[in-house]
């Protein structure tokens, strides 16, 4: 997990650029099935994505919406990112 957590100033940097913050936090809060789901088409997706992701974060992602602990730890990540804790 702390391989991935190095990869959340990225992530929120991205979902902060985009305008996405606010829908990846109701992704990891409120729709956990959907996270769920979303990891497993990123896990077959993988070697699709592998041209356009770069240090594996494409399954650290996945891997990250997979566990409920670290999801909810990215989350508040995000939270506190954004300024909201």
């Amino acid at each position: 997990m702390e391989k991935d957590c190095a990869l959340w100033p990225d992530w929120a940097s991205f979902l902060k650029r985009w305008g996405l913050t606010r829908i990846a936090l109701t992704l990891l809060d409120g729709a956990r099935p959907l996270a769920v789901l979303f990891s497993q088409m990123l896990y077959m997706g993988q070697v699709f994505f592998a041209a356009v992701s770069t240090h594996g974060h494409v399954k650290a992602l996945a891997s990250v919406l997979e566990e409920d602990d670290t999801a909810r730890a990215f989350a508040d990540f995000l939270r506190r990112d954004a300024g909201e804790i």
